[in-house]
């Protein structure tokens, strides 16, 4: 599951480099409709694994939420200030107050909502029968993925939601029960359905141009989720260095999504995308591309690993506090 965790990351920084790039250059639209399937699952193989293993709500989770997104805020505003960018209106004093609430990282403002209903939908799931829990999850699934996707119910349209996060994370939590019976499926077999759902994904929206086909809550992505969150429930080892990487994934995330990233990193990369394409032949600049969104993430997994520890032994700082307090 750590593995998967480093994957999903990856995907998630990926996706990011093609939505805020390629997407954005109406003259290489086809190449979004080729690329963005498959990374758009890495948003949901988060809410699955937090799901699988269960969210153990505490005060100090909630303060590392909180002290590690606001470091590495921080560290987003020093990189303007050295970079000469200008800050955001009121990105001071969101730092200090509203870390989440003000942030721009959505995903940590969904995350913290299921974190806080997280015992609820524990005790839900641990006391409902196993027949009631498969309807609960059918239910949610039509809900989600039909009547909100498809019927633009406005309480998860996209899947940018807590509703989404609740479905999945009740989703993984059934998927656990059932473990026995899905190990009966060949693993590769769970391997070779998100290639193929992740396939038809692409052709669809190639002819359709329908970009909400990538939304997470949209049903060919979340049964490519399952899916691959499936095949890698099948792998079990144990490497240091695997678990080691993988503890810098959130940092991944908040360093490239946040306010240098937006202001500074994304549009670097749509200048570099226009340069390739006036400068190269389609072939060579898709391949170029392809290698600039794989150094750019490996620079940023690399400076995640970097700066983690820091986050790190600031929230020890705050947890000792916790401690002195009998928190």
């Amino acid at each position: 599951m750590e593995a998967l965790r480093i994957l999903a990351m990856s995907m998630i920084v990926c996706g990011h480099f093609i939505t805020h790039g390629i997407k954005l250059l109406k003259a290489n639209q086809a190449l979004y409709f080729c690329l963005e399937p498959w990374m758009i699952c890495g948003v949901n193989l988060f809410f699955l694994i937090s799901g699988w293993f269960g969210i153990r709500l505490s005060l100090r989770s909630l303060v590392r939420l909180v002290s590690t997104t606001a470091f590495f805020i921080a560290v987003s505003l020093l990189i303007l200030f050295l970079f000469g960018a200008d800050f955001p209106k009121g990105a001071l004093t969101d730092l200090i107050f509203f870390p989440v609430s003000r942030g721009r990282y959505w995903f940590i403002m969904v995350y913290m909502a299921l974190m806080i209903v997280a015992p609820l939908l524990n005790e839900g799931i641990r006391h409902l029968p196993l027949r009631s829990l498969s309807f609960l999850v059918l239910t949610l699934f039509l809900f989600n993925c039909y009547g909100c996707w498809y019927g633009n119910n406005y309480v998860s349209f996209n899947g940018y939601t807590i509703m989404q996060a609740i479905f999945l994370y009740i989703l993984a939590a059934w998927l656990r029960l059932i473990y026995g019976r899905t190990e009966r499926v060949p693993r590769l077999v769970w391997l070779a359905s998100f290639v193929g759902l992740t396939a038809l994904d692409c052709v669809i929206g190639y002819f359709t141009r329908f970009s909400e086909l990538f939304d997470y809550n949209a049903p060919l992505v979340v049964l490519a989720s399952v899916s691959l969150f499936l095949y890698f429930s099948r792998i079990s080892f144990r490497n240091g260095v695997v678990n080691a990487i993988a503890t810098a994934s959130f940092g991944c995330y908040l360093l490239q999504d946040g306010y240098a990233g937006r202001q500074l990193l994304y549009p670097a990369i749509r200048r570099l995308y226009l340069y390739l394409f006036d400068a190269y032949a389609t072939p060579a600049a898709v391949t170029l591309i392809v290698l600039a969104i794989i150094a750019s993430v490996l620079a940023i997994w690399i400076a995640s690993i970097l700066l983690t520890p820091i986050a790190t032994r600031l929230y020890s700082l705050i947890e000792r506090l916790l401690v002195r307090f009998g928190y």
